[in-house]
């Protein structure tokens, strides 16, 4: 996918952002560009819902259990993982759930 685009971000369009992060959609790929917090992933559009998921699973999990009050989000199998708060994980099911919103009301 970014062997295609420019690597400067001007062929990137924003889909939705809040205070931590922001979702940006590559206009000559497709490819999504998701800033959370410090961490940037690029993903196609279908991963979306499986971070999404990911991110339901982490909140729903006991903070009790959570080593230091964080969590790890990890990649699919990258091996890649993102450390998470509970405040960075609300706001990334946000960044998401709105990202989904706009990206569902532009294909109609």
């Amino acid at each position: 996918m970014a062997d295609r685009c420019s690597s400067n971000g001007s062929s990137r369009e924003p889909i939705f952002a809040t205070d931590r992060g922001a979702i940006h959609r590559c206009s000559c790929c497709g490819a999504l560009h998701v800033r959370l917090g410090s961490a940037l992933l690029t993903i196609p559009p279908t991963a979306l819902d499986a971070l999404q998921q990911a991110l339901v699973a982490l909140d729903g999990d006991p903070v009790e259990r959570w080593l230091g009050g964080r969590r790890q989000l990890h990649i699919g199998e990258s091996g890649v993982s993102i450390v998470l708060t509970p405040d960075d994980i609300a706001d990334a099911l946000r960044l998401v759930a709105g990202a989904e919103l706009f990206l569902s009301l532009n294909a109609a």
